[in-house]
């Protein structure tokens, strides 16, 4: 065989080569791709379970307050408390809603983070949105937040501020009654 000749058949069976060399990275590809995608569903749906169990979380932290509130008559009668009715209260009472105040402050501001880390599923972190607004709303918050704000995380004290400051600009007749949350 000549040198032309061979190098011709080297470059034949290099461009075979090649072409079977291309095959096999395409179908590594592929297989890669289907893992990736596997993945991707198992982390969705693990994603997913994590906001159910968070969201069942949420309501195992708030139903042992709100069964209270609708045992306790007392508890009841403080909870219901709003703006106007708080400077009546006497200094002991007005700690124990303050306490309260604080508990659902904690409450919030996890929730809060939670959402704000895609923790929680869309419609149930809508909900929450309303009940937070509705908390500041109809308590007295912004009676003790100037002295509460530097203990929570600066995102949150700036939604607190737009809530409150929001809650100012209300005429005192637009404010929503209290209810037992």
């Amino acid at each position: 065989m000549s040198w032309e000749k061979a190098a011709h058949v080297s470059s034949v069976l290099q461009f075979v080569l090649f072409a079977v060399s291309v095959v096999f990275i395409w179908k590594q590809l592929k297989n890669q791709s289907a893992q990736v995608e596997k993945q991707g569903d198992q982390l969705r749906q693990q994603t997913d379970h994590a906001r159910v169990a968070n969201t069942q979380a949420l309501v195992s932290l708030s139903s042992p307050f709100n069964l209270q509130l609708a045992m306790e008559e007392d508890a009841a009668q403080l909870w219901a408390t709003d703006a106007e009715a708080w400077s009546k209260l006497a200094p002991p009472r007005k700690e124990q809603y303050e306490n309260m105040i604080i508990w659902w402050l904690v409450f919030y501001e996890n929730i809060f983070y939670q959402e704000k880390n895609g923790l929680l599923d869309e419609a149930i972190s809508s909900a929450w949105k309303q009940d937070i607004r509705s908390f500041v709303m109809k308590r007295a918050v912004e009676k003790y937040w100037p002295n509460l704000r530097e203990k929570y995380h600066q995102l949150f004290v700036d939604h607190m501020d737009t809530l409150i400051e929001e809650k100012r600009k209300l005429p005192m007749s637009g404010q929503p009654p209290p209810s037992s949350r």
